[in-house]
């Protein structure tokens, strides 16, 4: 046992403090410092106050109200200023004796004789012989005054506060006669000796009611559930053991954020033999069953009923799947989880079509099962589902080759496993990526269904994708192919070829293209003559998806034939998943063909989408059709066919105009934008305008499934427009809306239109107008991002060369100060083109030399400049 393993066993579950020393409380204590820091500023705040502000910690059993009190007791004893004016005295956890205001100062004088005895040993000892005679006294009138006395006669010789630290303060309040708490109350109210740190365990009737004798008597403390965060330190302190947030998620879950149950998991975690676990978890139900049966008991009945049919499942649930466990109508099933989820005892889980409930504190479960099922098999089945709920990684995999080698010795461990994953279908996901194909067929026979653990294989691989872990993901298809590549088994051949297909997209994120290419072409060899259509489905994606590949890969005649084997191997089909990769293909080999110059093969192949599936309802095929017409629609205008360009761009408004779907109101705000910047190249401004209208019109306002570019392009490309036609105010307007709606935008194709706005502007003739439409893209352009830099550098260089004086420009440049150290190098080209004598770290000077020759060679090039473009989008 390592150092920290030793020395967090000492860790309390019920008794925080007890038989410990100072030090060993403050470094168990890594939680709740928040809540420790606001008492001992209360606290501090007392000393020199007239009277005292007296603190109650509320919170549910298990929160740490214990732990929190010791250590607030040991800071008094620590800290040179509270150790001058504060003296803790630390009641029992319960005050069971105290019926009366009597009781309470007999018991306050034994606490703080044990409170003196380190110190102060023979005042302590003399405190004891006082209460040992006042406990004589049978008048509780004269005894509570006497023993009052003697306790206020310590305060007084110590010359400090007495802090009285009293737990459980709901049971005194309902235990105690009537009197006890407004005598407590008055005492509290006016004698600055005494201050009273208190706890309980909820809000009782006395704190809200102005009747009662503790309303506003304290001021309040809670404890939440502890976060993430937080349970990994306790973890770390209970275990020894460092936990990262990932892993320690599902335990905050089953815990619900609970020290104490927290630090029950931690020890009962710490072995990795299921004998062991077992041992544990029996020993810890028989330990604590008051405990988990308090918990249950704390529900009302019909609450309780809902509650455990619901840990019986013990899986996430639907309200019907509740009901009929619980054998009782789906009506009040629901209202009753509803309020178990407001209470926090159940949670509702994320997503899915249908609500599914399951208990936020799991460890229940386990204690429920034990007590009911009084099986070996049954429980080994829930805690089986546990572990697979809680371990990830190398630790899961440890207990699951420790459970498959026990479950050979030891039927009911065996049974419980086979029946755990026979049940729940996520233990049986995570508990079979941890077992090979040999201990998969031990466990569950030799005719275990090997398409079920291939299926496994490829979900954890999905998983993996899904958190861009690829290199996880191909252990698990290379597992796959490995094992099962060469099978000829009819009902494995889909699932094989899915694998290799996967893999090959896995090994193209890892930019391995060779060997991503390798993989797909082996699907083609392994399964290009099938007749299956799951199979030919695959086909003809790895020919697609390794086309695209050897496109990037520079092996152009390759790329190209791969295109055209699903062109010419599926062109034909009618099947609508291999009408998608054909469409796919055709839109690809007409980008390649425009990218290498072969417009009219280009041409070609978008007029075969558009005659080909023109008339498809499917939407997948819709989108292609979608994209072909456009890149017509560019292909045409870049050949000086405006007619034929206009008629495609207004397909798409008319095919797709008025449908909802993302994708289809992207294109048709592209080519609105499109056909609107072809009718200007071709002089027609009011048809252009009337485009960019509609596009303002339609996707002006904020539109999370339309990316902004089309409209930032339609305003600026409205200003070109009203600048052709003398409407000099209009252009302004549009120009100064493109700043100001878009000059602090994220992405270099925004910045680039703003950019153009406000280099356009100088046509305006107005240098005042440049200068505030500059202005104001400085203050909100995000001018960290290196793309953006550029941009905005050039347009700077481009108007002090055309437009604005230095002066303007230096002013503009240094009146924000977060920003002028990032522009710095732009700045001293300026103040040196200005013939300033500029003192500057060489490197900067370097830059702005560099920054200089970029303005002599704009003034040279000032003739060859084309200012007005005309922004479109191209696929």
């Amino acid at each position: 046992m390592t150092e920290d393993m030793a020395r967090a066993s000492t860790l309390r579950k019920f008794n925080p403090g007890a038989l410990q020393d100072d030090e060993e409380i403050i470094r168990q204590f890594v939680v709740r410092e928040h809540q420790l820091e606001l008492i001992l500023e209360v606290l501090c705040e007392n000393l020199g106050a007239a009277s005292n502000q007296h603190l109650l910690v509320v919170a549910t059993r298990g929160r740490g109200k214990t732990m929190l009190l010791a250590r607030v007791a040991a800071e008094l004893r620590r800290d040179p200023e509270l150790v001058a004016g504060l003296f803790p005295v630390r009641f029992m956890e319960e005050s069971m004796e105290v019926l009366g205001i009597a009781d309470f100062w007999l018991e306050c004088l034994l606490h703080l004789a044990n409170a003196l005895t380190p110190g102060h040993p023979e005042r302590a000892e003399a405190l004891r012989e006082t209460r040992a005679s006042l406990a004589e006294i049978l008048d509780e009138q004269a005894l509570e005054q006497r023993a009052r006395a003697a306790v206020l006669d310590v305060a007084d010789a110590l010359d400090r506060r007495l802090v009285l630290i009293v737990e459980n303060l709901q049971d005194l309040e309902s235990d105690a006669d009537p009197d006890f708490g407004w005598q407590l109350r008055k005492l509290l109210q006016g004698e600055p000796r005494i201050m009273v740190l208190a706890s309980a365990t909820c809000r009782f009737a006395g704190l809200d009611q102005a009747d009662q004798p503790f309303f506003e008597t304290f001021r309040e403390i809670a404890l939440p559930a502890l976060d993430a965060d937080e349970c990994c330190a306790l973890w770390r302190t209970a275990t020894g053991e460092a936990i990262g947030e990932r892993e320690i998620t599902p335990l905050k879950i089953l815990t619900g954020g609970s020290p104490r149950l927290l630090i029950f998991m931690a020890g009962f975690a710490r072995h990795h033999s299921m004998r062991q676990l077992m041992e544990e978890l029996v020993t810890l139900v028989d330990d604590h069953t008051e405990y988990f049966r308090g918990h249950l008991e704390a529900f009302a009945a019909k609450e309780r009923k809902v509650y455990l049919a619901l840990i019986d499942l013990w899986q996430p649930s639907t309200a019907r799947e509740v009901a009929t466990r619980a054998r009782m109508d789906i009506r009040p099933v629901s209202s009753l989880l509803g309020r178990l989820v407001n209470r926090g005892a159940v949670i509702l889980q994320p997503g899915g079509k249908q609500k599914q409930y399951s208990v936020a504190e799991r460890l229940y479960s386990i204690y429920y099962k034990l007590r009911r099922e009084r099986n070996e098999a049954a429980v080994v089945q829930g805690l089986v589902r546990f572990m697979a709920a809680f371990y990830t990684g190398p630790d899961l995999q440890t207990l699951v080759d420790s459970l498959t080698r026990e479950s050979r010795e030891t039927p009911g461990i065996r049974q419980g496993v086979v029946l755990a994953m026979r049940t729940d279908h996520g233990a049986r996901e995570r508990l079979l990526g941890c077992l090979s194909f040999d201990d998969y067929t031990e466990l569950f026979g030799v005719d275990a269904d090997t398409g079920e653990w291939i299926r496994n294989r490829m979900s954890l691989a999905n998983a993996a994708y899904s958190k861009a872990a690829y290199d996880e993901a191909l252990v698990f298809l290379n597992e796959v192919v490995e094992r099962f590549g060469d099978s000829d088994t009819p009902a494995l051949k889909a699932q094989i070829a899915a694998a290799l297909y996967n893999r090959g997209v896995a090994l193209a994120e890892t930019n391995r293209l060779e060997e991503a290419i390798t993989s797909f072409l082996q699907l083609v060899e392994r399964f290009g003559s099938s007749d299956e259509l799951e199979l030919r489905v695959q086909i003809a994606r790895a020919l697609f998806t390794s086309g695209a590949l050897l496109e990037i890969s520079g092996r152009s005649e390759e790329a190209l034939s791969s295109y055209s084997q699903v062109i010419e191997l599926f062109g034909n089909s009618n099947e609508p998943a291999l009408k998608e990769q054909v469409a796919k293909a055709l839109v690809n080999r007409g980008v390649f063909l425009e990218d290498i110059h072969q417009r009219p093969e280009a041409l070609a192949s978008y007029e075969r989408v558009i005659k080909r599936f023109g008339y498809e309802d499917a939407p997948a095929l819709q989108e292609q059709l979608a994209i072909a017409l456009f890149n017509r629609g560019v292909l045409l205008a870049k050949a000086q066919q405006p007619e034929k360009a206009l008629a495609s761009f207004s397909q798409i408004i008319k095919l797709f105009g008025d449908r909802e779907e993302p994708v289809f109101q992207q294109m048709t705000a592209e080519a609105l934008v499109n056909r609107g910047a072809e009718l200007i190249r071709n002089d027609r401004l009011e048809d252009a305008l009337s485009s960019y209208e509609q596009v303002l019109k339609r996707f002006g306002e904020a539109n999370e499934s339309v990316s902004q570019e089309p409209v930032a392009a339609a305003l600026f490309n409205s200003g070109l427009a009203h600048m052709k036609t003398g409407q000099l105010e209009k252009a302004l307007d549009s120009f100064t809306q493109v700043v100001k709606r878009f000059g602090a935008a994220a992405t270099s194709h925004l910045q680039a239109i703003v950019a153009n706005a406000v280099s356009n502007s100088p046509y305006i003739e107005d240098p005042k107008i440049t200068a505030r439409l500059y202005a104001e893209w400085y203050q909100g352009v995000p001018i960290e991002n290196p793309e953006v830099i550029r941009v905005f550098q050039a347009v700077t260089a481009f108007l002090y060369v055309t437009a604005l004086p230095v002066k303007t420009l230096l002013q503009i440049l240094e009146s924000d100060t977060t920003k002028r150290e990032q522009v710095r190098p732009l700045i001293v080209a300026l103040r040196l083109e200005n013939g300033e004598q500029v003192r500057a770290p060489a490197e900067i000077l370097e830059v702005a030399a560099d920054v200089r020759k970029q303005f002599i060679q704009l003034r040279e090039s000032r003739g060859q400049s084309n200012r007005n473009e005309t922004p479109g989008t191209e696929n």
